[in-house]
């Protein structure tokens, strides 16, 4: 029930209202009143006794209790709708006991629903495309595709979108949880691809990046206030065949027009992937160079380690424009997660515009599209420990919608056939804030 849409606030009072008359009819339940005392957005931005009349009832008035109804009459609680979520809980279980037909306590249950989906609302969703067509290339990192979802902030991860036993460890890690945080969740799926520089070649090309495909699904848990954000990353997945990123790049070559890749006969096996990381980003410069221009920089620090990467980040993130919101929407750690900072502290709807700016090294212990498979002889590049990279970004907001353009140059860290040393590719999202 936590998931469903958020309703308008007409729509909301109607439910109650109508909910609440049917109660009284058939059983004469006086002492449930189907909204909180207070709940604004029923009456528009006003309180109980202010509200159209007949729409709402004030929490201390009475009406005749029906015969038979006696058993709800004298339950504590019930004078006055619960506006915490444990009592919201004890409410459901004393409706039930009280023996209303099942399909009654369906319906009270979702005026429950009805009545704080707008509280639950809140977050964001997103896409991101990468790709080095559009840079003109096809090698290296050659594209992904990102889905991701951002839940609300909370006071406690136990309120955000995790089950409510998580929830609760969550809120006793020492990293997360320091005083006057926001604490919010971040999932995300996501397919990879790495092709070497000939994909003309069929035979293995031993002097080039294996071709590869990882499928990953990330679950983070971070906090953030108005000068640090940290988060802890958990990775699960798969490399080789079963990723689909063969398929689904013949697809996408196909659909452009550009030459098939023929050389994913040789690519990595089939191995199962788990990794932890932790990242830090902290504010060290926040600044309004006018009334609505301003701009911040923000360090940002990270280590990982699983079998799919062992690796160490640091790098800077500098942001200008029209107003840039406060969060930590900067470039990731090499091969991260970009929305974990995409959550503003603020819910503000003003129009955004700014440039991004950033640069960042990371020394590699291991990454398994470079080292191959780690339970088997596979093909591998020798590569040097360091990767830097560059990130210039333009990012838009109109009302609830994101739009972020942006481009990467990064370091070769092996010898690569044709002898460049540098490689580079587009990325495109789109969020939208709920």
């Amino acid at each position: 029930m936590k998931g469903l849409l958020p309703v308008r606030d007409d729509q909301q009072a109607h439910v109650i209202v109508r909910l609440r008359e049917r109660l009284l009819d058939e059983h004469g339940v006086a002492d449930v009143v189907l909204a909180r005392e207070n709940h604004q957005s029923a009456l528009h931005g006003r309180s109980q006794r202010q509200g159209p009349a007949g729409i709402l009832s004030a929490p201390s008035t009475r009406v005749p209790v029906a015969e038979g109804a006696s058993s709800l009459r004298r339950k504590p609680g019930l004078d006055r709708w619960p506006t915490d979520r444990w009592s919201m809980r004890v409410a459901h279980h004393r409706l039930l006991r009280a023996r209303l037909p099942l399909a009654r306590a369906a319906a009270v249950a979702l005026a429950l629903t009805v009545a704080n989906a707008q509280d639950d609302a809140g977050g964001l969703i997103y896409l991101t495309y990468d790709n080095d067509f559009i840079v003109g290339s096809d090698d290296g990192y050659s594209g992904g595709i990102h889905l991701g979802y951002v839940s609300r902030a909370a006071d406690s991860y136990a309120d955000t979108a995790v089950p409510e036993a998580v929830g609760h460890a969550l809120d006793r890690l020492p990293l997360l949880n320091r005083p006057g945080r926001q604490r919010f969740v971040v999932y995300t799926l996501a397919q990879v691809t790495y092709t070497p520089e000939d994909t003309a070649r069929e035979d293995l090309v031993e002097d080039d990046l294996p071709y590869s495909g990882l499928l990953l699904f990330s679950a983070t848990a971070a906090a953030q206030d108005a000068d640090h954000l940290d988060a802890l990353t958990l990775t699960s997945g798969v490399i080789g065949p079963a990723s689909l990123a063969e398929e689904v790049q013949r697809e996408l070559h196909r659909a452009s027009g550009s030459n098939q890749p023929r050389g994913w006969d040789n690519q990595l096996g089939n191995e199962p992937l788990l990794n932890a990381q932790y990242d830090h980003r902290w504010r060290i410069w926040d600044f309004a160079s006018s009334q609505r221009t301003n701009g911040d920089a923000i360090i940002s620090g990270s280590a990982a380690a699983g079998n799919w990467r062992t690796m160490a980040d640091v790098g800077i993130g500098l942001r200008w424009g029209l107003n840039v919101p406060k969060d930590y929407f900067v470039p990731p750690p090499f091969f991260g997660q970009e929305s974990v900072g995409a959550l503003s502290l603020t819910k503000d709807r003003a129009r955004v515009a700014y440039v991004a700016l950033g640069v960042d090294a990371a020394l590699v212990g291991n990454l398994i599209q470079y080292d191959g498979n780690t339970f088997r002889d596979s093909h591998r590049v020798d590569h040097d420990p360091w990767i830097g990279r560059a990130y210039a970004g333009l990012h838009a907001r109109i009302g609830r919608a994101i739009m972020v353009v942006s481009f990467v140059q990064a370091t070769v860290p092996w010898d690569r056939p044709d002898g460049a040393r540098w490689e580079r590719w587009g990325r495109a999202t789109l969020g939208w804030n709920l």
